[in-house]
């Protein structure tokens, strides 16, 4: 191997290890976004849908299907917490009752 090669492999050895630090950085700060989440305004429990649909008053349908509850007191502020997490205009919030 010469020496314009080593310096190249090293080159892509040193850019790879700084792609695969910020794609850790950027899971681990999503993942702890999806807890804050879970802890805040939505609710996520698919094994006791009912009692969940109980609790929560707003939903939306996301784009894969599933049904996601919003734990708010009013409309507006549960299409605030849609809107910030999914993008403004996206989703429009439904109620259950």
């Amino acid at each position: 191997m010469s020496l314009k090669q080593a310096l190249m492999k090293a080159k892509v050895d040193k850019q790879a290890s700084q792609d695969i630090a910020k794609i850790k950085q950027m899971l681990e700060q999503q993942q702890l976004r999806v807890q804050q989440l879970e802890k805040e305004d939505i609710v996520v429990d698919k094994h006791s849908e009912d009692f969940v649909e109980k609790l929560t008053r707003f939903y939306i349908i996301n784009a894969s299907g599933e049904t996601v509850n919003i734990r708010k007191r009013s409309r507006a502020d549960a299409q605030n917490v849609v809107d910030r997490d999914y993008g403004v205009g996206k989703y429009r919030i439904n109620s259950r009752w």
